[in-house]
């Protein structure tokens, strides 16, 4: 609503000035004096025919004062043309490219899901789990319905990010990102990605540990933790992505077990991909262009 408002204001004062200009222009410079037939301009005698420079009826030359001729229209100057095909082409501009946008066009859809997992075993941690998405999907066709939105909803990345650690505040570099689509794992400090089949429950363990306030001691409970989200990410690859399987996931064993789910915030993003948008406004341009420069050879051609 806050873009539309604005482009139909604008649009309702295009047509309303390109009208009054008309208007305008048609009163003040298109129509000539209304005669039936060549007559002098100081007494409107008919001078039709007439061998001599001078009116027979008042005398005045008529190359002074001219001779008014029979009501015609004067075609439009190049300019005064060119300038109303800017004012009126926004218009259906405006309206076209906003039909194919919403209807054909396919739109990008960008969505984020965040979790806080509060780690039961001491000592405590807090770790923001972060979905990412990011789809296009096609307003019409196979890609519509509700298929289409749990596709688009289906996660493309996990970021598990250490933001507490006990009382303190977590190291910079305590995240570890998983990519399903590329099949890949990484840590902030370690960028080297790897296989994800090689997250076990010892990797995820070494994460926890290497951003945990307290000395790295044993703790089985803590395994078992590590394990969960493991268990977690596997479960994930094999499709259950969404946002609210990804949040029924994480509501029950064996992560519920360990931590304490809570989640915090979930966004979306949609619109025309820029490159659209470009592609739109180029096409536009051009047809302004062209409309400019046939309008101008057309009037060159009238008057020559």
């Amino acid at each position: 609503m806050s873009l539309a408002i604005p482009l139909v204001l604008l649009g309702a004062a295009l047509v309303i000035s390109a009208l009054v200009y008309i208007a305008y222009l048609t009163g003040r410079t298109l129509k000539m004096p209304d005669v039936a037939r060549p007559c002098c301009a100081a007494c409107r005698y008919p001078v039709e025919g007439l061998t001599s420079l001078h009116c027979p009826e008042c005398g005045s030359d008529l190359r002074a004062v001219g001779i008014l001729t029979p009501a015609i229209r004067r075609p439009l100057g190049p300019w005064l043309a060119i300038i109303l095909w800017s004012l009126l082409l926004p218009i259906p501009s405006l309206v076209i490219t906003r039909v194919l946008t919403s209807t054909v066009v396919p739109a990008r859809t960008q969505r984020e899901h965040v979790w806080n997992l509060g780690l039961l075993t001491p000592p405590a941690q807090v770790i923001e789990m972060v979905a990412n998405s990011d789809r296009l999907v096609w307003p019409l066709g196979e890609g519509s319905g509700p298929d289409a939105a749990l596709a688009a909803d289906r996660a493309d990345r996990l970021a598990f990010r250490i933001v507490h650690t006990g009382r303190f505040l977590a190291p910079p570099g305590a995240v570890l990102r998983v990519d399903f689509d590329a099949g890949q794992w990484w840590t902030e400090r370690q960028p080297k990605r790897r296989p994800l089949t090689e997250l076990d429950e010892a990797a995820m363990l070494k994460f926890l540990e290497e951003n945990s306030a307290a000395p790295r001691e044993e703790s089985p409970a803590r395994s078992k933790a590590a394990g969960a989200l493991c268990g977690f990410i596997h479960t994930a690859t094999d499709g259950q992505r969404s946002g609210p399987a990804l949040h029924s996931l994480l509501s029950r064993a064996p992560v519920a077990d360990h931590f304490s789910v809570t989640q915090n915030r979930m966004s979306s993003v949609s619109g025309p991909m820029p490159v659209t948008l470009l592609c739109f406004t180029a096409f536009w341009i051009l047809l302004w262009l062209g409309g400019c420069v046939l309008l101008h050879r057309r009037f060159n051609l009238t008057t020559s």
